[in-house]
């Protein structure tokens, strides 16, 4: 009896101390980030409508349902940002994307919803980084705590922006072919390449965004610069797992590292691509996929060519993913698909 009496005043004085908890209110801004980035930024957003706050999205492209995450389309084509990978490679890409930006980004900002939605009403911002750039001239001056999501580990500049030691030294450059241990001459280009990609964000590429933002009268001439908006974020969350990193380095508390949010258990697959992976017997079965940013239609006839010749020659069955629905020469064992369930394909137990 004693014992119960002690539980009920426990119980009622932690029924004093209890507070209403209320969602919070977050806008999301990436309405130029590409499908792959949303697979990421996704998993974020279910996962804080999951526990209650309400989500604002702004996007180009949406996706996620759920009651608690409102999503508003600006309705924009980001096709004309995307290159030809088979003609522009490595860091072309990437200049070639940096010489269409400014402009699009531009055009992108001045569509009528983004600026109907009054963040000042938000408890939290979360930004995505690369192609939303000029997006930051909406934050400067408003005091609501931002967060930065970055789809891929952290590249040079955003070490930069968080205050954290980048260490050219011993980690090589992303994108560049070197792995640790490097060699002295792998170093020294490697800590050129370190100093010309943050020089190329700083110089040239945030100074071509803040220029059409501003000629367009769509940010104030006294904005400050995106670098400097962008360093007063909270915190910058990136998809990577510390522990897999090869070497160790060290990350300033704002980091955090959120790879793995968009893994989950596989599900069951579709009975014509169950029977057909289990059809392979013990060769197995290969999922080839150029990824969203690659388009196949672009891939040139010769490439297309030896691809098909090679997986001819395999012992696996190969699941392509296309977007056609054929191929000429096409090998008895390979299945194209303009769609797939890439998760539940590589959790399968045969694959």
């Amino acid at each position: 009896m004693q014992v119960c009496k002690v539980q009920l005043v426990a119980l009622l004085l932690l029924s004093c101390g209890s507070m209403n908890s209320h969602g919070s209110k977050i806008l999301v801004i990436a309405p130029l980030s590409g499908k792959s980035h949303w697979q990421f930024f996704g998993e974020i957003i279910k996962t804080l409508a999951d526990h209650g706050h309400h989500i604002t999205s702004l996007t180009s492209m949406p996706m996620i349902r759920h009651d608690n995450v409102t999503e508003t389309d600006i309705e924009f084509d980001r096709s004309p940002l995307i290159p030809n990978t088979f003609e522009n490679r490595g860091w072309w890409v990437g200049i070639s994307m940096m010489n269409k930006m400014p402009g699009m980004c531009a055009e992108a900002l001045s569509i009528k919803k983004v600026h109907d939605i009054k963040i000042q009403e938000y408890d939290l911002v979360f930004i995505g980084s690369f192609v939303n750039d000029c997006f930051f001239g909406l934050l400067d001056g408003i005091e609501v705590p931002v967060i930065i999501m970055n789809p891929n580990a952290l590249f040079t500049y955003f070490h930069d922006i968080v205050g954290n030691v980048d260490f050219p030294s011993f980690v090589p450059v992303i994108g560049l072919p070197m792995k640790y241990p490097m060699t002295f001459t792998q170093r020294l280009l490697n800590t050129l390449a370190n100093f010309f990609s943050s020089a190329l964000i700083n110089f040239y590429y945030h100074p071509s965004v803040e220029k059409a933002c501003k000629d367009a009268g769509l940010c104030p001439r006294d904005m400050r610069s995106i670098h400097d908006i962008a360093a007063k974020s909270a915190f910058i969350f990136i998809n990577n797992v510390q522990a897999l990193e090869t070497p160790v380095r060290p990350y300033v508390p704002a980091v955090i590292h959120a790879g793995g949010l968009n893994c989950r258990p596989a599900q069951p697959l579709p009975e014509d691509l169950a029977s057909w992976i289990e059809g392979s017997g013990d060769a197995g079965t290969i999922y080839f996929s150029l990824g969203s940013i690659v388009k196949p239609k672009d891939m040139p006839e010769n490439f297309r060519e030896v691809f098909v010749k090679v997986f001819s020659t395999l012992p696996q069955r190969v699941i392509w993913k296309w977007d056609e629905a054929s191929m000429p020469g096409l090998p008895p064992n390979v299945k194209l698909a303009k769609w797939l369930p890439q998760q539940d394909i590589l959790g399968a137990w045969d694959s």
